[in-house]
């Protein structure tokens, strides 16, 4: 693969398989959107070796298993798209503390449990919040309310 690629666009095509991990080695790589295909399996925890990644698109497919939690740890990402597939697991809880960039985080339509991190709230760049249609417990974090540059709120049901 060409190590100076910086966008890698394969959206709504009909691929198959998993996400290869050889992807993680194109150091450049800026905008990464594998969305509406049929790809399935896990995300690759080495996909935090991308240190200049700032979209990461992975919607509409058969993914599986939990978010990495050192995905989060990419201080580059201002746009993590992750909705319509079958993750599962809780998020990490300090899951915004190293990624005060981070615009938009559309993680809807999966099956995430557990609560709602506070650490939500130091993502104070945060425009988009999309949560909805997933299996999350427990009270909406209190700091919520500083994250005055939202666009579009919490919505869906918490249990």
């Amino acid at each position: 693969m060409c190590k100076e690629l910086q966008q890698l666009n394969l959206f709504n095509n009909k691929l198959v398989g998993s996400i290869p991990e050889a992807i993680c080695n194109l150091s450049k790589l800026e905008e990464l959107y594998l969305g509406n295909n049929k790809l399935a399996g896990e995300i690759p925890k080495k996909m935090s070796d991308l240190l200049n990644l700032k979209i990461l698109s992975l919607p509409m497919n058969n993914l599986t298993g939990s978010i990495p939690a050192t995905i989060f740890n990419i201080s580059s990402l201002l746009n993590i798209s992750l909705s319509y597939n079958s993750l599962s697991g809780n998020l990490p809880m300090d899951m915004c503390n190293t990624n005060p960039k981070l615009k938009e985080l559309n993680l809807s339509s999966n099956h995430l449990s557990g609560e709602i991190p506070t650490s939500l709230s130091e993502c104070i760049k945060l425009q988009v919040i999309s949560l909805s249609y997933n299996e999350f417990t427990g009270s909406i974090p209190k700091g919520i309310g500083n994250l005055v540059e939202l666009q579009d709120c919490l919505s869906g049901i918490i249990a």
